[in-house]
């Protein structure tokens, strides 16, 4: 019931929506016309670089899906520490070198 109304008052509303003006209007004067066409061309410049993005974005998705085998890279709880892994985090005596770090001083990725 409560979607059956819901759609009854949308269809209410389509009059309104009829007017519904979004885009600058073309001016009628030399100056206002360029501007109309900088907006325009400012307008055109988003879409592309909007459509570049999501263009990289669904590749990445597709590219690095699970189903295709990608695999996780595995974090230390610290991901500070995680990136310096390659220093020797045992040197500042953070963790102790028995339970956190290998014998080269590194933090072990458990």
């Amino acid at each position: 019931m409560s979607r059956a109304l819901t759609l009854a008052l949308s269809l209410l509303a389509l009059p309104a929506w009829a007017d519904w003006q979004v885009n600058m209007n073309e001016g009628v004067t030399a100056i206002s016309r360029e501007v109309f066409d900088l907006h325009m061309l400012i307008f055109w410049i988003c879409v592309a670089i909007g459509a570049a993005v999501f263009g990289v974005m669904f590749y990445s998705i597709f590219k690095h899906r699970k189903s295709k085998g990608a695999v996780a890279e595995h974090w230390h709880e610290n991901t500070t520490e995680s990136h310096l892994d390659g220093c020797s985090l045992c040197d500042f005596d953070r963790h102790g070198c028995s339970s956190d770090c290998d014998p080269d001083g590194h933090v072990r990725h458990l």
